[in-house]
């Protein structure tokens, strides 16, 4: 996880990379690797129970 946090923060310093992605409406999130997987594991719970709600089942 370290090793693709430091890859993406070189990238983003690329103006060229940095513009394309900014295009995409993807901004820069600044948080450490550690942040980053609270914050997925977060978002698998989040969506998971609004799935459940939902009545929708994994196929």
């Amino acid at each position: 996880m370290t090793r693709l946090h430091e890859e993406v923060r070189k990238a983003r310093a690329d103006p060229s990379i940095n513009e394309k992605l900014t295009g995409l409406g993807l901004g820069p999130l600044g948080t450490s690797p550690a942040a980053f997987k609270q914050q997925v594991s977060d978002d698998i719970k989040k969506f998971a129970e609004m799935a459940r709600l939902a009545g929708i089942q994994p196929e």
